[in-house]
């Protein structure tokens, strides 16, 4: 038994339960991006450095081959021997195999170059709408319309794009100005095209409908109850 309880002292009643913590939309998508920018960063390094490997590799071969290469054939009058006429052939093979295999090393470097290309482009693509995502749902867009803004910013309109080395996402504004991302956004969310992807504001819907209630004939007798139902029914003066 704790020692508390054999004293007869009361649970510490100050330490509750904690209360739960909640991620929100902007904390949530501020994690995501830079889980994506962290993962992006480890892949273009990682495929840098095995394009420069391979680079390495193709030089250290050129220069292994060239140095094992035989000497070329004597030029004609300054003597030579009889096997002259073989070396050469042995060397014009020699020649035809390395460049044979230079042009796959380099057809392979740039399968790795344009491999590399695509998949850098297809982060900075999840990037840029990931953090225009974020921007919209800043600027009050509803939730379940962001998609057909950021579609309709993005893909139609191409409003929202990187700068030139693509550290910047920029938004562009309705007097043709390269601006910040959320200033670009948040300006776009007060204007006329951004209404139909906002909330809708002091709207009734159908369910708001109420009948308006007949005034209670005063009295008890039957001609004022059966007055009052008539009434209710909109049939007042009905014979």
């Amino acid at each position: 038994m704790p020692e508390d309880n054999q004293h007869g002292n009361e649970p510490d009643s100050s330490q509750g339960k904690a209360e739960p913590q909640y991620v929100t939309h902007k904390q949530f998508g501020e994690l995501v991006n830079k889980a994506i920018h962290g993962r992006f960063m480890t892949f273009e390094t990682k495929l840098s450095k095995s394009v420069e490997e391979s680079q390495t590799a193709l030089a250290d071969s050129i220069v292994e081959r060239l140095s094992k290469a035989p000497n070329p054939p004597p030029k004609e009058g300054e003597g030579g021997d009889q096997g002259a006429g073989d070396d050469n052939a042995q060397l014009t093979a020699m020649q035809r195999k390395f460049e044979r295999q230079m042009a796959e090393m380099e057809r392979k470097v740039q399968t790795a170059n344009e491999v590399s290309q695509r998949e850098r482009q297809s982060a900075l693509n999840v990037r840029l709408r990931q953090e225009a995502s974020n921007a919209l749902a800043s600027a009050g867009v509803d939730g379940t319309r962001i998609n057909h803004a950021l579609g309709y910013l993005v893909d139609v309109e191409k409003r929202i794009s990187y700068d030139d080395d693509n550290s910047r996402i920029l938004f562009r504004d309705e007097d043709d100005m390269m601006v910040p991302l959320k200033d670009g956004v948040t300006g776009w969310s007060k204007s006329d095209d951004a209404k139909i992807y906002l909330p809708p504001r002091g709207a009734q819907g159908s369910g708001d409908f109420k009948r308006k209630k007949a005034p209670t004939p005063q009295g008890d007798s039957e001609a004022a109850r059966k007055a009052t139902i008539l009434s209710s029914f909109g049939l007042m003066g009905a014979g």
